[in-house]
């Protein structure tokens, strides 16, 4: 999907729902680093959000939260090690590696 050459790879993919792709096998990052794509947030975070009175905030409205996008609420910010590849390398130098 990045390079070119090999987006017919992916033909059809507009068809699903969700996809996971995973960087740490190909992307200068190392395990435990998955990308999920959804063609609908609004139906994973319904499904998947809590709201107990100690998490409330008055900011909860207003931001999105990403802990309602997984089952556990203790998760690790594994997104900012492929954030600090792409910030650092860019999308060009990682289409030309």
């Amino acid at each position: 999907m990045i390079l070119p050459e090999h987006r017919s790879m992916a033909d059809g993919i507009e068809l699903a729902d969700s996809i996971v792709i995973n960087p740490h096998k190909w992307l200068l990052t190392n395990f435990d680093c998955s990308a999920h794509f959804v063609k609908d947030p609004t139906a994973l975070t319904s499904t998947l959000s809590i709201l107990p009175e100690y998490l409330k905030s008055k900011e909860s409205e207003d931001i999105i939260d990403y802990r309602d996008w997984s089952i556990p609420l203790g998760r690790r910010f594994r997104a900012l090690k492929l954030w600090f590849v792409i910030r650092y390398y860019g999308v060009g130098a990682t289409k030309n590696d």
